[in-house]
């Protein structure tokens, strides 16, 4: 019998990322020289698709096979960060764009708009509350297919990760959030470096001022009390500057953290 075929010369993938706060022009350049895989924020690949004038768009739209969104639950949840839609605003001189109002949905809807009817839409999220999945399915139509897989999430060797249940019933004086509190209050106490995660940004802050303050009961820090967690606060409604400032002081606490 003829040798098998030799099999196809193999190549990297070409790839790139395309987010605020990274040199706009290199971004540029590395989409005019053609990619497998682009990674980015909505907003920033936005941009690149609807540049200003007289700026031709970086690449075109008709080129993309597949669009994959992570944490779309998000994008259906919550308003966009004040600090986005005034660098919006100053970037389009138009204050009175309803557009600004929802973004980054209204750009998720609006690329939804020009992708090609054979282009595939894959929406990745880690959790699915009420009414997001009729969103969703409403914005894709009848090209949705739900795939719901448990334990899809995985940490590194060494980090511990705690669920804490608050499935038992809440008294009739105590709220959900207070039910959560009392048992997350539990579960930090156990814990010197932690990393609490919340389904938006606003509950984060919540939770922030909620872990700042004595629990109910208590009054100021006193004599043998230990005092209050140290909280950082990285969510999408803060500035870039912010979020590094809050990456960085987690990665290296301070000797005196609890």
């Amino acid at each position: 019998p003829p040798p098998p075929p030799p099999p196809p010369p193999r190549r990297s993938i070409r790839a790139s990322v395309a987010t605020g706060g990274h040199s706009w022009r290199t971004q540029c350049e590395r989409l005019a020289g053609g990619l497998d895989l682009l990674v980015g924020t909505m907003g920033r690949v936005y941009a690149h698709l609807h540049p200003r004038e007289p700026m031709a768009p970086s690449f075109d739209v008709r080129s993309l096979r597949a669009v994959a969104v992570d944490e779309a639950c998000s994008l259906y949840q919550g308003r966009a960060p004040s600090w986005l839609v005034h660098e919006t605003q100053a970037r389009w001189h138009d204050s009175r764009n309803e557009l600004l109002q929802e973004l980054p949905l209204a750009l998720w809807g609006s690329l939804l708009a020009e992708l090609e009817g054979g282009c595939s839409k894959v929406m990745l999220t880690s959790a699915l509350p009420d009414g997001v999945e009729e969103q969703i399915r409403s914005d894709l139509g009848a090209s949705l297919v739900a795939s719901i897989s448990k334990g899809l999430h995985r940490t590194r060797a060494g980090v511990t990760v705690t669920l804490v249940d608050c499935s038992s019933a809440v008294a009739s004086d105590t709220s959900i959030f207070d039910a959560k509190l009392s048992e997350l209050r539990g579960a930090l106490a156990r814990s010197r470096h932690a990393l609490v995660l919340c389904s938006t940004a606003a509950s984060c802050e919540r939770l922030e001022r909620a872990l700042r303050s004595p629990p109910e009961g208590r009054g100021p820090e006193g004599r043998g009390e230990e005092p209050p967690p140290t909280v950082l606060l990285f969510h999408g409604s803060q500035t870039p500057k912010a979020r590094a400032a809050a990456l960085k002081a987690f990665r290296k606490p301070a000797p005196n953290w609890r």
